[in-house]
């Protein structure tokens, strides 16, 4: 009776540590996505400060995917791509099946860092995967704005800039998203996947 009792208290000590942890990890969030929301006198956004932040957050918590993508994207900006890779793969290997809509982001994240490393098959192959959750995303609801923008990027990624815009003229304009569809018609038309990719290779 003693033996049960007493593995009764760990694991209510170990669930409470979890929850602990849990709202310690949130905190450690919130901190770092203030932190990319503050820009210093030059105009630069303090990445490394962020992606401590997230780090922690992520060890605290291994589950926040939303911690992962932030963590990914700080390491996208620092320059750090083997790291970008990493986290991007580490989240599509363990949760392929998750419906998490920031799932798609660490392909495109992973096809990115591909892209830069001169891997053109193994980018595409994650690009390709990203457009088809877009895709279906759309379908099922087409007022999806997130996953329109982010088709348009994705197959501007691919240099398949005409299909992007392609894709961008086939959605119905109503009052609603005109301005939307307007802007990211623009940067269809000037975007340019190696200067990015450049700035992404040097850290912004």
């Amino acid at each position: 009776m003693r033996k049960l009792s007493a593995i009764f208290l760990i694991a209510t000590l170990l669930s409470c540590q979890t929850k602990v942890d849990k709202v310690k990890s949130l905190d450690y969030y919130n901190q770092g996505i203030k932190v990319l929301g503050q820009v210093d006198s030059i105009g630069k956004i303090d990445y490394s400060k962020a992606l401590a932040l997230f780090d922690e957050s992520v060890r605290l918590n291994s589950e926040s995917i939303e911690s992962k993508y932030w963590k990914s994207q700080c390491e996208i900006h620092l320059g750090k791509l083997d790291e970008a890779l990493e986290t991007s793969e580490s989240v599509i290997n363990d949760l392929k099946n998750n419906r998490h809509t920031l799932m798609p982001s660490f392909y495109v994240t992973a096809g990115l860092v591909q892209k830069i490393n001169k891997n053109l098959d193994k980018a595409n192959e994650y690009f390709k995967i990203a457009t088809e959750i877009y895709s279906l995303r759309i379908e099922n609801n087409n007022k999806d704005t997130d996953g329109i923008i982010n088709k348009a990027l994705v197959l501007c990624y691919m240099d398949r800039n005409d299909e992007a815009l392609a894709f961008i003229n086939s959605i119905e304009v109503n009052d609603e998203n005109r301005t939307m569809i307007e802007q990211i018609r623009e940067n269809v038309t000037t975007f340019n996947s190696d200067n990015l990719l450049t700035g992404m290779n040097n850290g912004w």
